[in-house]
């Protein structure tokens, strides 16, 4: 079980705008997309920062407007 909050720091005002225009489809995206991690995958600090960069990824993908530059966890619980 994974539960997170995250924010992210974009490279345009326009994008942060688009990202909370789109916050529940956005939000359905990333949890599609964690629910093929595994538990071994997101333990460790470099399974994290390598969650982190596939978030980043995945959103890049689906925004349209500029890009997000970092992904932040505000809130982490990570059980098995």
């Amino acid at each position: 079980m994974v539960a997170f909050d995250l924010y992210v720091r974009t490279d345009t005002d326009a994008a942060a705008v688009e990202i909370k225009d789109r916050e529940k489809q956005i939000q359905d995206h990333i949890q599609r997309f964690c629910e093929g991690l595994s538990y071994d995958q997101i333990q460790t600090e470099e399974g994290k920062l390598t969650w982190k960069n596939r978030i980043k990824r995945e959103l890049n993908l689906v925004l349209n407007t500029g890009k997000v530059k970092e992904v932040f966890f505000k809130t982490l619980i990570i059980k098995p």
